[in-house]
This record gives C-alpha cells, structure tokens and sequence, in this order.
C-alpha cells in the first residue's frame, strides 16, 4: 500500500509539471464520412508533453439509410475480388468504440505522431490498433490531420481493406 501511494505522489508530481497538461483536443474524420459513409469522432487529452490519450467513436450513417448499390459492389469486387465485396466495410459494423495512446516526438497535437490502442466493433469483435500519422496547424487551434490506422487482428484475418485504414480529417486543440 504503501508503495502504491509512492508511485501515485510521484506520477502526479511528473503529469503537474508537464506544460502540456491542460491542452486537449477534438476531432472529425472526412474521409471515412465521404467514401465509407462513417462518421467519426475523437477527444484527446494530453497529460504530458509529448503523451495524450483518446477516445474515438464511430457510427455507420450509410448503413441505416440503405445497402451499397449494384455499381459499389461492382467497384469493390473490382478493387478487392469477389470475396470482400459480399462484406464490404461499410455493411459489416453499425458502431466502433476505441481508447487510444499517442505519443508525438515534437509536441503533444503537432507533428508526426504514433498512435497504439483498442477499438470494439458491434460485429467484429474488439481488435487492437496501431497506426501512424501527421498533424499540422491550418488556423489558430484548428489542424489537419493525416493518418493510417489499422486493426492488427482485422489484417492477419483478412477482413480489412488497405484503404479502410487512411484518415484525413480536422480537429480543434484547446
């Protein structure tokens, strides 16, 4: 108990003297809105300088309006063969839920950045993430960011496309 106590003075001493402690961040990806009809949201916080950590949400919007249409399905058959068409991306989940753990070489929400985590998905099951990307300033607190992210166990089984993993969207940090 004791020890416990220690680590926990000492990990709040080192998170207190971080300047990045109260920077925080949202953010919307447009890439899997536009191709895969998903909508995607995250929050970061940054407890360190270079460390932030985040939660993302993700719900299918194409999947509730309707199916993929006979020329989608002809594009992905095309794109992926005849396997993946019959479980195209955005027919498999309705909903992904994930925590993430960033580390940014340059400074927490600017730079280059390596991103590892855990997502849940309604269908799939829950995967491990691990992904890499760049985030760079457009206006005050607003940045773009650009990323691939994947699911570890959704590539060795095969149930992810090579493009399921691009992310280009916009975020805020305040």
């Amino acid at each position: 108990m004791k020890q416990a106590a220690i680590i926990f003075l000492l990990l709040t001493a080192v998170i207190s003297r971080c300047p990045a402690q109260e920077c925080r961040a949202v953010n919307v990806d447009l890439v899997t809105a536009i191709i895969y009809g998903r909508i995607e949201f995250g929050a970061e916080y940054a407890f360190c300088e270079k460390w932030s950590a985040g939660a993302e949400v993700a719900v299918n919007i194409k999947r509730i309006a309707d199916g993929p249409g006979n020329e989608e399905r002809e594009h992905w058959t095309e794109l992926y063969g005849t396997g993946y068409a019959d479980e195209m991306p955005e027919g498999r989940n309705m909903a992904e839920y994930g925590i993430l753990l960033h580390y940014w070489p340059r400074n927490a929400f600017e730079g280059p950045m390596l991103e590892a985590g855990a997502i849940v998905r309604d269908r799939d099951g829950p995967d491990m993430i691990a992904g890499i990307g760049y985030r760079c300033r457009i206006w005050k607190g607003m940045k773009a960011t650009f990323a691939y992210k994947v699911g570890i166990i959704g590539c060795i089984k095969g149930r992810i496309g090579p493009l399921e993993g691009l992310r280009i969207g916009i975020s805020y940090a305040f």
